[in-house]
């Protein structure tokens, strides 16, 4: 559990932390940096409500807990008006996608193209659009790209097989052998 620090002008440290309720999301999913770091605000600022909330409990004007806090006056009041704890807006939902993930990485594993995807997905009960299917398999394809199990060197491009089938067999290299084997 991560706790949310702030030390005042007058030597008042103030902690809070996160509710339960707050540390769990919706999905399964981790949560990104961005989203972590809302949260993490969303929590300072809910520590920084309920130290307004006490102080004024502790009989400081709101002119003392703005110059303590350095809030604005307004800010304070705004505050003092807060009675329960706002709900985030922010949290990141689901994607509609989200239940058919394991179908979807197998297709892509199978190298079945998007519309093949669509179709296999739709028959379990997908209603959702083309195009948001398409920017989800980008999505996944471009961090597969970074972590890419081909290597520049493996491919092949026109030119370097051009090069490898005019040069005499002696010349090519055991790496360069390797690749153009046909292994079954």
């Amino acid at each position: 559990m991560k706790y949310l620090q702030r030390q005042f002008s007058n030597g008042i440290v103030m902690h809070s932390e996160l509710p339960k309720e707050e540390q769990s999301q919706i999905t399964e999913r981790p949560l990104s940096k961005q989203e972590e770091r809302q949260l993490e605000m969303y929590g300072r600022k809910w520590g920084l409500i309920q130290e307004v909330h006490r102080l004024h409990q502790s009989h400081y004007s709101t002119r003392q807990i703005a110059k303590i806090t350095k809030l604005a006056r307004g800010t304070v009041m705004k505050y003092l008006s807060i009675k329960e704890k706002p709900v985030p807006i922010h949290v990141k939902r689901g994607s509609i996608l989200d239940k058919y993930r394991s179908i979807i990485s197998e297709a892509l594993q199978r190298n079945l193209n998007g519309p093949a995807i669509l179709e296999k997905i739709q028959h379990q009960g997908y209603e959702g659009s083309a195009s948001l299917l398409r920017m989800y398999i980008a999505d996944i394809r471009r961090n597969q790209g970074k972590q890419s199990y081909h290597h520049k060197e493996d491919r092949i491009t026109r030119k370097r097989l051009y090069s490898l089938l005019v040069w005499a067999p002696s010349k090519i290299s055991d790496k360069n052998k390797d690749i153009l084997s046909l292994e079954s």
